[in-house]
């Protein structure tokens, strides 16, 4: 079961950590820059089915963030060992 999602920011350099979104069982817990959480505690759409989903709707929150967020740029993914991230 998903529990973490990282949010990776692509830079110059590689692979950037800018945050994690995490779901407790109960809560979901956001350790992201404030305008990133802001808007996602307007709710996301990633896949039309699920329509839009907001930190309430828990776990499928979170596996969602995946497709919201899925640009070169900006993106959530599932933690992986051995990617080189770098720390400001």
């Amino acid at each position: 079961m998903l529990k973490t999602v990282e949010f990776l920011q692509t830079t110059s350099k590689g692979q950037k950590l800018v945050g994690t979104v995490s779901f407790d069982g109960e809560k979901v817990q956001f350790k992201v820059p404030l305008g990133l959480e802001l808007q996602m505690q307007g709710g996301i759409k990633g896949r039309s089915e699920n329509g839009i989903l907001y930190p309430e709707d828990g776990f499928k929150f979170l596996e969602e963030l995946q497709f919201a967020f899925s640009g070169s740029y900006l993106r959530a993914t599932k933690p992986k060992e051995g990617i080189i991230k770098i720390f400001d």
